[in-house]
């Protein structure tokens, strides 16, 4: 998986499609516990169909589709996720940091969303909120690659704490399902002292959401 995103370009790479369960019937822990909803038949087809826009790229269409599902069911945590990420691809900062907020509150164990949330905060220069976003979705599932190396990132390039980037960067890698040498070429320059090999980057996550 290389999951890598540069914020010059915002380009979702194609490996990154199957890193999270598309289906809405999918027990992915993203329902909340707490909220009751209608069966899941009841929006299925709409979210089926949200996303299978959101693949072939007509985010206008989707984002209005998922707002509009998540509007009608708020206790869905996927909608607003879906949501949000079409907006922060966007640009749409402020709308995403609601949507993301919103799938929280849905479902509190929803580490797209907390990832989503860091990507956000970085991309306002609110470092510290990164921070915190990341390492709650770490907490909540410490195998969590992306995160990792997002948190990673942070450390490198804004945080300038390269010990701790290094950490991560040898977590992620742990943890990986494939070698990313673009992360291997970081880690051998952090460990030589070095800087050649440019990160000004962020990462983002799956570009959808189970319901």
């Amino acid at each position: 998986m290389k999951p890598l995103i540069r914020i010059a370009t915002l380009c979702v790479l194609g490996t990154l499609l199957g890193a999270c369960a598309s289906s809405p019937t999918t027990s992915s822990g993203y329902r909340s516990s707490t909220t009751a909803k209608p069966a899941a038949t009841e929006v299925e087809s709409e979210f089926r169909a949200a996303l299978e826009l959101m693949n072939m790229g007509r985010t206008d269409e989707a984002t209005q589709q998922f707002a509009h599902l998540a509007q009608r069911h708020p206790g869905y945590s996927g909608p607003w996720t879906n949501l949000g990420i079409l907006q922060a691809q966007g640009g749409y900062l402020n709308d995403a940091h609601n949507a993301f907020q919103s799938a929280l509150r849905a479902n509190r164990h929803n580490v797209v969303a907390m990832n989503w949330l860091g990507y956000v905060c970085a991309q306002q220069g609110q470092w510290a909120q990164a921070q915190h976003w990341y390492e709650r979705a770490l907490a909540t599932q410490p195998d969590y690659a992306l995160a990792r190396l997002n948190l990673a990132l942070l450390y490198d390039t804004a945080l300038r704490q390269p010990q701790l980037a290094l950490e991560h960067y040898r977590r992620y890698r742990a943890q990986a399902d494939s070698d990313n040498v673009i992360v291997e070429a970081w880690i051998r320059e952090l460990e030589s002292n070095t800087a050649t090999v440019p990160r000004n980057a962020q990462l983002t996550t799956e570009p959808r959401s189970a319901l």
